[in-house]
């Protein structure tokens, strides 16, 4: 039987674990350097990112981030 969705533990959860976490551990202690990784990582392996998100429109921009997966 399912139970009702406690937004507080999704929250909790994905601040302790953020996407690429059981990749990155090693990183976990310093934050900006597992984001810069993780974006390096998801260049390599998706080098056409940026450009098929037009991330380019978001510059000099504040962007709220609901539920996008890994965030692009």
């Amino acid at each position: 039987m399912s139970r009702p969705v406690n937004t507080k533990e999704v929250k909790d959860y994905w601040e302790r674990f953020p996407a690429g976490w059981g990749e990155l551990r090693e990183l976990e202690n310093d934050p900006l350097a597992f984001l810069e990784e993780r974006d390096r990582r998801t260049r390599i392996l998706s080098p056409r990112v940026a450009e098929l998100y037009r991330m380019h429109l978001a510059k000099d921009t504040e962007v709220l981030d609901v539920g996008c997966g890994q965030g692009y």
